[in-house]
């Protein structure tokens, strides 16, 4: 609570305006803006106060936004950024932005519509980078190198992040900082035979989440393994939810139809089932609690962040994931989990055998996930978030 004290009397009521998409628009930077913020304002109301700058689609004007959501922008209109920073400027009551960033959701080519609107804020700025490519080409590290200029401080989430951003996009090491992505506080159980959510009982739950892609994100693989191992655990269910992600949706919509395909190929229509849905926060959790293994079999090596695994971790779940890497960042092999090589099915059988045979090692592997993950808690990331604020106020 010290913190609290000293921002009130270092700088009265501090009200931070967050840049990002947002709820009830289904997207993954929707659902981490929102948790930063509440849990920043949660931890330290009153001093603290946020309020939401939500970008829009193109043309959509839709979504039913709360109270908190005090300004909209249109991603594709670049005088909506200029107009949005004029009004910034003159709000005495905000005294600093916070941007979720991913270049998609930001107009321009690589989101460079963005730059505009910093170039004219003169509050302090902090971006968060969800995703930092290995190899960019000369637009997109032009792009971010523009963005770390105008921007007071960046965050990214893994040092794989910062090091790639020194490196190969020529950026100062001095304005980059890493902090975690940040996980729901919830009590540690081991997974109960009762599955209330999935209307199941005596059933070994198998899950992934998430909004799905072009490419199935690996779900093709694990589908696969579970054919060979439903031979020897015919309780065994694998509960895929989520829907096709809204930017891919009018191009692939035949994504979840090709999995349902296989499924029913595999003759395996009783094992694995479909949530259609993008789960409310508590049913979220919920149905990581009563997973018994998490799966995350993304194809893709660059990935440098994951809400989804995550959250599974910060439940306790043991997790079988590709290494990609936020996962080799996360996961100790072997130890609070288990990694498989991209776009193996075979290693899928076997890692999911090896936790189900030995019931200790499954019960010690879940201890440790939990254990790992309570830095990340969104309370301990809003005390991150808040410190680095205070840093670049005080320059």
């Amino acid at each position: 609570m010290q913190n609290e004290v000293d921002l009130e009397l270092s700088y009265g009521p501090v009200n931070i305006l967050f840049m990002g998409t947002y709820p009830p628009r289904d997207c993954g930077i929707a659902t981490f803006t929102r948790d930063l913020a509440s849990s920043i304002e949660k931890k330290f109301f009153p001093s603290i106060k946020s309020k939401i700058l939500a970008v829009n689609e193109k043309d959509s004007d839709f979504y039913d936004y709360p109270e908190e959501v005090i300004h909209k922008i249109n991603e594709k209109d670049i005088q909506d950024y200029v107009e949005i920073a004029k009004k910034i400027n003159e709000d005495n009551d905000i005294n600093f932005v916070c941007i979720q960033h991913e270049y998609g959701i930001f107009g321009g080519e690589y989101g460079s519509y963005l730059i505009e609107f910093l170039k004219r804020v003169k509050k302090p700025i902090i971006v968060t980078l969800h995703t930092v490519k290995d190899n960019p080409d000369e637009k997109r590290k032009k792009v971010t190198q523009e963005i770390a200029k105008y921007s007071d401080a960046i965050v990214v989430l893994i040092n794989l992040s910062k090091n790639l951003l020194e490196r190969k996009y020529e950026i100062d090491a001095d304005k980059i900082y890493v902090i975690p992505h940040g996980i729901h506080h919830v009590d540690f159980i081991h997974p109960p035979t009762e599955k209330k959510f999935f209307n199941t009982n005596g059933k070994v739950i198998l899950s992934t989440f998430g909004l799905l892609g072009a490419k199935t994100k690996g779900l093709d693989y694990t589908i696969n393994a579970l054919a060979d191992l439903v031979k020897d655990y015919p309780n065994l269910v694998y509960a895929i939810i989520g829907t096709v992600h809204p930017n891919v949706i009018k191009e692939h919509t035949n994504c979840m139809e090709s999995l349902k395909k296989r499924v029913k190929e595999l003759g395996l229509e009783n094992n694995v089932i479909f949530i259609e849905e993008y789960l409310e926060l508590d049913e979220l959790l919920n149905s990581l609690i009563e997973t018994d293994i998490y799966l995350t079999p993304f194809v893709e090596k660059d990935r440098k962040s994951s809400g989804t695994l995550s959250y599974a971790m910060g439940c306790g779940r043991i997790c079988i994931s590709t290494p990609f890497y936020f996962a080799e960042d996360l996961i100790e092999d072997n130890d609070d989990g288990i990694l498989v090589e991209f776009e193996d099915s075979k290693g899928f059988v076997d890692a999911i055998r090896k936790v189900l045979e030995d019931p200790k090692f499954k019960k010690e592997m879940e201890q440790k996930a939990y254990k790992k993950t309570r830095p990340m808690v969104w309370e301990s990331v809003a005390e991150d978030y808040l410190k680095l604020y205070e840093k670049i106020n005080e320059k």
